[in-house]
């Protein structure tokens, strides 16, 4: 294939089709295709542009709201997607602006790499919609898995379901801006000075003689004597 249009063609099975009309999937290969083979763009995808609210490797805390929580959910078809088999992954043009080489290579270790990749795509779109952002390149953001098999992202929560030819993707991400913490820790400073410098002295017991501690003792003994007969005399 040696033009844009042959390509789209063949990953649609349609002629003619602009690319603001394909779908996420075959827009995100078209696009990655073109780029491999030096075309440049220019039919409405001024969407699809380069922003830093998604930072890779390392959370962006510039515009964070406290306590926040974002949500991505994406769904795509796998036979959309790879509307035809690929023999060989890592030489195909229109997929490697979308995965790495480590994206590709953990797909290929399993029995249904077409179906894996797709899954890696769609939480790849989960994870820009959370962000509110579109990347010109999605590689950047690399999909891991835990020894289980779990898709990991550095602080997104993410989750993958399938249901016959559709895979569901979601990612999630709790915000908290770095800058109110320190905010905090400020205040409650603040707050203990103050309550140290609020602190009365401590009253100072006085030390009552030894002498007036045995009258004392003695007042009580009489009266508990005499309160005593008063009581054998008149009540018993």
């Amino acid at each position: 294939m040696k033009t844009l249009n042959e390509f789209v063609a063949n990953l649609t099975g349609q002629e003619g089709i602009p690319l603001s009309k394909l779908s996420s999937a075959q827009k995100a290969r078209a696009i990655a295709w073109a780029r491999e083979a030096g075309i440049d763009l220019d039919d409405g995808l001024s969407s699809i542009v380069a922003n830093e609210n998604i930072a890779v490797d390392n959370i962006n805390y510039s515009e964070f709201v406290p306590v926040q929580v974002k949500t991505g959910i994406d769904i795509q078809s796998i036979r959309e997607f790879f509307p035809v088999q690929i023999g060989d992954l890592k030489a195909d043009k229109s997929l490697l602006n979308i995965f790495t080489m480590s994206e590709m290579t953990y797909a290929e270790s399993k029995s249904e790499p077409l179906t894996h990749l797709t899954g890696m795509f769609a939480l790849k779109e989960a994870i820009m919609k959370a962000s509110n952002t579109k990347l010109k390149d999605i590689s950047v953001l690399e999909i891991t898995h835990d020894s289980d098999g779990a898709p990991k992202y550095t602080d997104f929560t993410l989750s993958l379901s399938y249901t016959g030819d559709l895979v569901v993707a979601v990612a999630v991400r709790a915000l908290i801006e770095r800058r109110d913490a320190d905010n905090f820790g400020k205040i409650e400073s603040r707050l203990l000075a103050l309550e140290s410098s609020l602190k009365l002295p401590s009253p100072k017991r006085r030390s009552v003689p030894f002498s007036v501690k045995v009258g004392f003792m003695g007042l009580l003994s009489v009266c508990g004597y005499y309160l005593l007969q008063y009581v054998r005399l008149h009540l018993l």
